[in-house]
């Protein structure tokens, strides 16, 4: 209640029985100042010591002060994770893009190698796509793309691997530690999987392979 309230919580006269996460520590006193940026909460800083009534104000004041930096600190590192995600991932389908495939492809080959693990990839494109532009417009091209990628993606994410659009309607499918034989497997049940799923978008109702 008192993070989600945002208020720093004090007792200075604390009892085991009555907090059951300091059980089995000699705790007399205990202050909890919950860490929050705007309307998010992180979490909360717990300091504790030994003797009773051994926070004041003052030391209040510290904590709070320190919950703030973290908390800021958190709340940058959150914002440089995702500038990496969307540099790494395509702006349409949130699948990897061409400049991540060319990054990971070097390091996940060398990892096979060295760990003596097989890796398999899979190429595909979009059979015909430039019809779906031509007929229903290119907002439902788009459509298809992301509906395609979720599709592949789910597929490949199963066995540990990941998807990046390589160009326009094509897509890159890496499985480490995948046998090619098992690949050709997930790969023709991704196209099965493809082939027999209803594209809507309002009154249009088409499939693709």
């Amino acid at each position: 209640k008192k993070m989600k309230d945002k208020e720093i919580l004090i007792d200075n006269y604390a009892k085991t029985k009555q907090y059951g996460f300091l059980e089995g520590r000699n705790v007399g006193s205990f202050v909890a100042v919950p860490l929050y940026k705007g309307k998010k909460s992180y979490g909360l800083i717990l300091a504790e010591h030994a003797l009773e009534n051994y926070f004041s104000t003052s030391s209040t004041d510290l904590f709070k002060a320190v919950s703030m930096q973290v908390a800021m600190a958190i709340e940058n590192a959150k914002l440089y994770e995702q500038m990496e995600d969307m540099a790494a991932k395509d702006g349409l389908t949130k699948v990897y893009n061409r400049m991540y495939l060319q990054k990971i492809m070097p390091k996940l080959m060398d990892e096979a190698k060295r760990n003596h693990h097989p890796m398999t990839v899979a190429i595909f494109d979009i059979d015909h796509f430039k019809r779906f532009n031509d007929t229903y417009g290119h907002t439902f091209g788009d459509e298809v793309i992301k509906t395609v990628a979720n599709l592949a993606k789910r597929k490949v994410e199963e066995y540990g691997g990941i998807i990046a659009r390589y160009g326009g309607e094509e897509f890159f499918m890496i499985f480490p530690k995948v046998e090619l034989s098992k690949t050709a497997i997930l790969v023709e049940d991704l196209r099965r999987e493809i082939e027999h799923y209803d594209l809507k978008k309002g009154d249009v109702n088409v499939k693709t392979t």
